[in-house]
């Protein structure tokens, strides 16, 4: 806990969710200095198969969490010393393109209570699936036109608003009132069981006359909805990066710049060469700098 209360919100989230789903069904009982590489490696191996990118959040988690135990004193050595982390994750860049969307959106309209209209607001906000999946009516300001999500939901630890554009308030307007969650089947709960939806909108999406021609219509995760929004802002809108985090609750920079930055649409490059005449996109007598 006294490590874990230095770290910034975000960063004690993942180490409590590790800790606790992880190691502790793991390790429960077991003297912090029984615990070696092969028991390390075996608990790797299992979620590097169930997550590859989860099992390199866990391997950072457990070196810091052994270094600070040998700094204590509690063990001699940390037994991550020697060890080589999971791999480094591919990073994702999948944005849907415009037949795709259309696509998407017709599919989510015949889907139905909870998940059509769900899949849909991930879209129009650009939220995270858990946040969505969790909103209360509690949180939400009609008449103000703003969802506000609580620091203690938030992935950043920090409360955050979301301006609701028409579309989505209508989406929302529309759910029935059946307990303290907004998007759920029983109300007494969030939203659940994504996956399955999720399984069942690619099978209608592929199914549809329109998919002929595209390129694996359903090769996409649910998160890239968030980044398709991200994306569709910064490309086609041209909002500064600075808007677009601040709209959709990223803090992280790096990790923004790396998913968002890294490549452009043709046609927000064509736009960006425009401004500078001397790149070649129109005529000028001046001479480059």
């Amino acid at each position: 806990e006294r490590h874990v209360a230095s770290l910034k919100p975000s960063s004690r989230k993942d180490y409590r969710r590790v800790v606790e789903r992880l190691l502790i069904p793991a390790w429960s009982g077991a003297d912090v200095g029984e615990i070696g590489r092969a028991e390390i490696l075996e608990l790797l191996d299992k979620e590097e198969d169930r997550a590859p990118a989860s099992a390199r959040l866990t391997f950072a988690i457990m070196r810091r969490l052994f270094g600070f135990a040998a700094e204590r004193g509690l063990i001699e050595r940390s037994p991550c010393e020697a060890l080589r982390g999971p791999a480094v994750p591919k990073s994702r860049d999948r944005v849907l393109s415009d037949d795709e969307i259309r696509l998407f959106w017709q599919a989510t309209e015949g889907m139905g209570l909870p998940f059509g209209p769900a899949l849909q607001f991930l879209l129009l906000t650009g939220q995270r699936r858990e946040e969505v999946g969790g909103m209360q009516w509690g949180e939400l300001d009609m008449a103000r036109g703003v969802w506000t999500i609580p620091a203690s939901r938030a992935k950043n630890g920090q409360a955050h608003e979301v301006d609701l554009a028409p579309a989505g308030a209508a989406i929302l307007e529309a759910q029935p009132r059946l307990g303290d969650f907004v998007f759920t089947s029983g109300g007494d709960k969030p939203l659940q069981g994504w996956s399955k939806a999720k399984a069942r909108l690619d099978s209608v999406m592929a199914a549809a006359p329109e998919a002929e021609g595209l390129e694996t219509p359903a090769g996409w995760r649910v998160h890239d909805l968030r980044r398709t929004w991200g994306a569709h802002l910064l490309w086609n809108h041209g909002l500064l990066p600075s808007s677009v985090m601040a709209f959709g609750g990223w803090e992280d920079w790096e990790t923004f710049r790396e998913h968002y930055l890294g490549e452009m649409s043709p046609k927000a490059m064509d736009r960006e060469r425009a401004k500078v005449d001397w790149m070649g996109a129109g005529e000028t007598d001046d001479e480059a700098p």
